[in-house]
Parts: C-alpha cells; sequence; structure tokens
C-alpha cells in the first residue's frame, strides 16, 4: 500500500484577505473583552459546582425521606435550568468572543450575573442540606423553614464589579463556621482567604486540630500612601479537603495576642500614622535597595528591586536558576486594521511596544509569614501584579509560582467612565511576557491547549508577523529545552487569552485589548468598555526527562490547573451554632485515580417538565487528562494512576442503576456493575447515567 502524506493542526490562525488583498489575522479575538471570558469561566465553575451539590443533596433527600428538603430543591431546580441556559447561551460564537456590540454584551453579562448569584445561592442550599445533623432537619421540618443559612463570603452588587469579600466578625466564645466544598475527584491542599475583623484567631479542622495560619494587613489608600487598616485582616490557612466533600473550619477568637502568625511587612509608599496614639497593628519596614528576594524550602525568587517585576527562579533543592523576567507592554494597534476580531500591530508606530507603565511610580508591598510570601506592585490605577510562593509541603502547591494581575485599561458603556489609560495610550494591545533562558528552538516552538482536552505544537512563521502568531489558549501554553533532558515553562490561566512565543526563551499571554475603531469584520464598533479586571495564573517550571512525540501537560499542571478553574466553593454560616452542623460529608468513598476529572454530576430533567421538575437520574461525565510521564514534577495527594475507578470506589447515596451512555446521554452503551467497571481511554471522555431509588413510602395513618 502506498503512504500518503498526512496534515497534523488546526486552522488557527485563519486570515482573509476583503480588505487589502493581504492577510488579516483573526487573532484579537482570543482576548477581547477579557471580563466577560473571566465571568464565564466564574459562572461555568460555580454552576458545575451546583450541579454536583445538587444532585448529591437531593438525591440524598429523596433516599432519606427528608419531604422539606425535596420540596425546597425542586423549586429551585428551574434556577439551574437558567443557569445552564445562560452559560450555553454565551458560547455563542459572537459572546465569549467579546465580538458584539457593547449593549449586546451588556445584556449577555447581566444573564452571567443572575444565575451565577443563583448558582452560589443553590450551592449553599444544597450544602447546607448535607451537613445539617439530624436534630437541627427536624426543626426545619417542623418550622418549614428555608435553607438560608450558608452563604459567599464576598458581595457582588452588579456584574461590573469584582467580588468584594465580606469580613467575619469573630464572637469571643462562639466560633464562626467557614464551609467548603471540594468538586474535585481527589484531595487537594488549598490555601484559603478570609477576611476578619480581628488580629488574634487561630483556626481548627473538622477534626478539631489547629492548622497553621497568617495575618495580613489590608491597605488603604489615603492619597498620601498607604495605611493599614485596624478593623480588617486577611486570615490565610491551608485546607485539607477530600475528594468530592462538604467540610467545616472553625475560625475562634483567641484570648491572648499572638504575634507569631503575623506577617513581616515592607513598602516604599506607606504613610505615616495621622494620629501620634494610634498603634498600628504591623510594624511596616522600608524596602531596602536592590534586588528583592522571596523564599520558601523549594523556591527562591529574585526581583527587580525597583518594578517588583520577577527575574528569575531558583529550585532549591537541584539549585538551578532559570531566567525568568516578567515585563508588561502593549503593541500600539493599527487604526481600522485593529479591533474586535482582528489583531495587527501599527507598523508605523515610532516603537513595536510600548512600556505603559513607565512615568507611574512602581508601589511595592511584601507580605511574608508561615503560610505565604508575597510581592505586590501597583503602576497608578492601571495594573496591580502579584507574585506569590507558598510555604507548605504539598506539591505541586510548593513548587509553583502564582501570580495575579489586578489591571484597568478605562473603559466606557452607558455614559459611566471607569478611569484608567490616559487617551495616548488608547490603541493598545497590552501583554504580560516572561523571558527565559530556556532554548525552544531559533523558530521558536511552543504549546497551546485546545479547549483544556490536549496540547497543539505552534512553530513561529517569522514572515507574517506577531499577529499571524498569536494563537489561542483555554487554560494552559508551555515551552520547553528542544532536546535531551532540559526545562518546561508551563504558564497556567484562569480564562481564554491569546498567547504567542516571539523570541526564542519567551512566551508572552495578552491581557487586554482597548481599540476606538472597528475593523470592519461586522460588529461596526470598537472596544471601548473595558472593566477593572481580575486575571489569575500559575507559572510551574518542571525539569523533563526526554521529549515527547505527543507533548502533555504534566500531573502537576493538571492539578494546578483544575485548582485554578474549578475554585473551592467558600461558604460562610449566618445564623446556625456550629453543633447543628456536621463536621463533613463525603460523595465518594475513596479518591479516583489522579488522570480522571469529573466534568459533570448533574440531575436530569424530568421529561414531562423539562424546565421545571428534577428526574431521578443523574449524569456524570470523566474526563482522562492523560498527564505526561517525563516531567520530574509530582503530586502530593495522588494516590495512584489508572484509567478506571479503584476497586471498592462507590458514592456514598444509594445507586439502582448504572448505564454508559453518550455525552448527550440520549442513547444507551450497556449496563455498569459498579463504578470500577468504567475505562476512560486517555484524552477521551466517558458518560454514565446514574438512576437513584425511588423514595420509601409514606408511614401508614394511625388506627
Amino acid at each position: 500500500m502506498r503512504d500518503y502524506p498526512s496534515l497534523q493542526g488546526d486552522f488557527f490562525v485563519y486570515s482573509d484577505i476583503f480588505s487589502e488583498g493581504r492577510p488579516a489575522y483573526w487573532s484579537g479575538y482570543y482576548t477581547t473583552r477579557p471580563y466577560w471570558k473571566v465571568l464565564d469561566r466564574q459562572l461555568e465553575a460555580s454552576l458545575r459546582s451546583a450541579e454536583i451539590l445538587y444532585s448529591w443533596s437531593y438525591a440524598w433527600a429523596v433516599q432519606e425521606g427528608q419531604a422539606r428538603v425535596v420540596q425546597l430543591l425542586e423549586k429551585d431546580y428551574e434556577k439551574l435550568v437558567r443557569a445552564r441556559r445562560a452559560l450555553a447561551l454565551f458560547q455563542h460564537h459572537d459572546a465569549i468572543t467579546g465580538t458584539s456590540k457593547a449593549y449586546v454584551m451588556h445584556d449577555y453579562a447581566v444573564k452571567l450575573h443572575e444565575s451565577l448569584h443563583d448558582t452560589l445561592a443553590l450551592a449553599g442550599q444544597a450544602a447546607e442540606a448535607l451537613l445539617l445533623t439530624p436534630a437541627a432537619m427536624a426543626a426545619l421540618d417542623h418550622r418549614a423553614a428555608p435553607l438560608h443559612h450558608l452563604h459567599p463570603d464576598f458581595e457582588r452588587s452588579t456584574y461590573e464589579r469584582l467580588p468584594h469579600k465580606l469580613p467575619l466578625t469573630i464572637p469571643r466564645n462562639s466560633p464562626r463556621l467557614v464551609v467548603m466544598f471540594n468538586s474535585l475527584v481527589q484531595r487537594r491542599f488549598e490555601v484559603v482567604r478570609v477576611l476578619v475583623s480581628s488580629l488574634d484567631v487561630r483556626v481548627t479542622d473538622e477534626h478539631g486540630h489547629q492548622v497553621p495560619i497568617q495575618i495580613n494587613p489590608v491597605w488603604n489608600d489615603t492619597g498620601n500612601g498607604m495605611v493599614i487598616l485596624n478593623t480588617q485582616f486577611e486570615l490565610l490557612f491551608v485546607a485539607d479537603l477530600p475528594a468530592l466533600s462538604v467540610v467545616t473550619y472553625c475560625i475562634h477568637q483567641m484570648a491572648h495576642p499572638s504575634l507569631e502568625n503575623r506577617a513581616s511587612v515592607y513598602s516604599n509608599n506607606y504613610a505615616p500614622a495621622p494620629d501620634p496614639s494610634y498603634s498600628p497593628p504591623f510594624e511596616t519596614h522600608d524596602v531596602l535597595p536592590g534586588d528583592i528576594q522571596l523564599e520558601s524550602d523549594h523556591l527562591k525568587l529574585l526581583f527587580d528591586g525597583t518594578t517588583g517585576m520577577l527575574r528569575s527562579i531558583t529550585d532549591k533543592p537541584s539549585g538551578r536558576v532559570t531566567q525568568a523576567a516578567v515585563r508588561y507592554a502593549a503593541y500600539p494597534s493599527a487604526q481600522f486594521k485593529s479591533g474586535a476580531y482582528l489583531f495587527k500591530p501599527d507598523p508605523n508606530a515610532r516603537e513595536p511596544e510600548e512600556d505603559v507603565l513607565a512615568g507611574a511610580k512602581p508601589r511595592l508591598f511584601i507580605h511574608s509569614g508561615p503560610v505565604a510570601s508575597e510581592l505586590s506592585v501597583m503602576f497608578g490605577s492601571v495594573l496591580m501584579h502579584t507574585t506569590r510562593i507558598l510555604h507548605v509541603a504539598h506539591r505541586p502547591l510548593a513548587s509553583a509560582v502564582y501570580m495575579e494581575n489586578l489591571f484597568n485599561l478605562g473603559g466606557r458603556y452607558n455614559s459611566t467612565e471607569t478611569p484608567g489609560f490616559p487617551p495616548h495610550f488608547r490603541e493598545t494591545e497590552m501583554f504580560m511576557r516572561v523571558m527565559t533562558d530556556i532554548d525552544n528552538g531559533a523558530e521558536p516552538t511552543f504549546y497551546t491547549d485546545q479547549s483544556g482536552l490536549h496540547m497543539q505544537k505552534r512553530v513561529r512563521v517569522q514572515r507574517i508577523g506577531i499577529q499571524g502568531n498569536y494563537f489561542p489558549i483555554t487554560s494552559a501554553a508551555m515551552i520547553e529545552d528542544g532536546a535531551g533532558p532540559g526545562r518546561r515553562l508551563t504558564l497556567l490561566t484562569d480564562h481564554a487569552a491569546g498567547a504567542a512565543s516571539w523570541q526564542q526563551g519567551w512566551l508572552e499571554v495578552m491581557v487586554e485589548r482597548r481599540t476606538f475603531y472597528d475593523d470592519a469584520r461586522g460588529m461596526g464598533e470598537g472596544v471601548t468598555d473595558q472593566k477593572r479586571t481580575m486575571g489569575r495564573y500559575w507559572l510551574l517550571l518542571e525539569e523533563t526527562r526526554s521529549p515527547e512525540p505527543v507533548a502533555r501537560l504534566s500531573l502537576a499542571a493538571h492539578h494546578l490547573s483544575n485548582s485554578l478553574n474549578y475554585p473551592v466553593t467558600q461558604l460562610i454560616n449566618e445564623g446556625l451554632d456550629a453543633d447543628q452542623l456536621k463536621a463533613a460529608a463525603h460523595l465518594i468513598t475513596r479518591p479516583l485515580p489522579c488522570p480522571l476529572h469529573l466534568m459533570t454530576f448533574r440531575t436530569l430533567a424530568e421529561p414531562q417538565y423539562p424546565s421545571l421538575l428534577p428526574s431521578r437520574t443523574a449524569l456524570m461525565v470523566i474526563q482522562n487528562q492523560a498527564p505526561s510521564c517525563s516531567t520530574s514534577a509530582s503530586v502530593a495527594t495522588c494516590t495512584g494512576l489508572g484509567d478506571s475507578p479503584f476497586p471498592g470506589t462507590e458514592l456514598t447515596i444509594q445507586v439502582s442503576g448504572l448505564q454508559r451512555v453518550s455525552l448527550t446521554a440520549t442513547s444507551s452503551r450497556g449496563p455498569l456493575n459498579s463504578l470500577p467497571d468504567l475505562s476512560v481511554p486517555h484524552h477521551n471522555l466517558r458518560a454514565v447515567t446514574l438512576t437513584f431509588p425511588q423514595p420509601p413510602p409514606p408511614p401508614p395513618p394511625p388506627a
């Protein structure tokens, strides 16, 4: 037989020749309107958590004969349906891309925000039902009361505002409960952040054991410098969360002050106390001249002492130093040729890249304590960049660098102005670049994920310019040394964006775009409705043993990405005594193998009433993320690899039937005896329907 040539790849980057007879590259929409892309991902995570909690609590309530809980959950099922529809609607090719007119994007965001509110409330109700003690549940039935005691620990009045943490008041003799839901099928460690009103607190886990904590200051901008508030403090602690579990942690007020948990604080922009009699809760030190260093047991980070930007990463166990200089800049846009769809730098610009942070004095803030060390740098109202390492023993949290960007290029919608860039920065394509000494080739090669399913190889084609070398990433991009054992740098993100590797050792991601002119591809206006946006990233540096024929993310990268995209659902208790809630509830008897990921566990609708009532059947979809075996990074909570759940793995709720089905659950693929009988091949998805038994008959009336 003849060997026919084959083509491997995709259709990115798409280009057309409608305007000028030369290619115009559609690489702008990968990043356009990042605020909406973040909001979309937040609803996706919140809906997924609500679906799992709802399915779990509804099946449990039916089996236990908890008629009041069943009634409340059935009443709210339509909220789940509405949230599914809002999220699905936003996947339209002119919605998630950010390529609709401003008033249409506003309408999309209102729907997303309403559904985000509904799913968070529903998660709180379901978690409360699972945690209530029998006595508290009996009282609920007796009073016909709603489930309304567990709430998110933040508020968000409109979609245009970022979530705002609510401070917890800790009574002297009554601990406050923080309830956390881990929606992953593996055990995870997470650093939890809570705003509290007291400096002197301690935290205990569900077993009553005290856990390490750290108290950070909360800063307030006076206009003449930053001052530390004495009424609010940031509490950090490490939570150990079993797979698919709801767990309670208690925050206690301490009778005596404790200084050992308070962070050391350094800044170059703190104001003296306005009142000489005022005693600040933290002693603030000046930032000394020269480079800045943050260090943990696993990592040593070196920062530029003036800009506060990362310069290098040292892996302490091996002693290997990797240059990793972070830089923010912008491509000046070509007017009428760069817009919502298209990305094209201005070929007539004096400089190919603008230093968008020039002229703003960097304001540095360093917090270092027993849980985390972090450096934040503010550049006016345009950017606040935070780099953080964790003092934990658990990989990969201990071996990765967390980064956070709070940015605002200014925007206008409905005559409301958001301050930001001055007018001469209005044609701006702002990016974050990491410049390393990794040798990824003279024609740089890098890898981008495709919808989080697998990685695609990209090679720079210099003659088509940077606009033709930007590729979409859903959650990850990476570069690595080209031959033999070497290093890999992976950038994990919490929202979709565009990424490139324009020079050897570089990896950059587009942060925000602001273009005043239409690019003649159908939208009819520029993009000027920017919002104050928060982007979150993990930067993971790993040793590679040998190149793979097909590039894949490591197990550590998958673990961090799942943590970033499916955060812990964090709830606070209002109105219930601590003894009215159980310490924990678990949906599964043991974790699943590390490559397996639960994509969804959702209650299907009753066929006769598809928008109103839940059925006794739930759909479970499991993905095999197929991690790479060529990297050195490990995951402390990994219990083993495999394509099937471990023998003996069961749900803690009764199941009367298991069926292999298509991903849409419309056709059967045969029955299963138990979950361990399900095999999920590499890079594949498998779907199962679980049928729950009918509720027990009511007791007969007394004679």
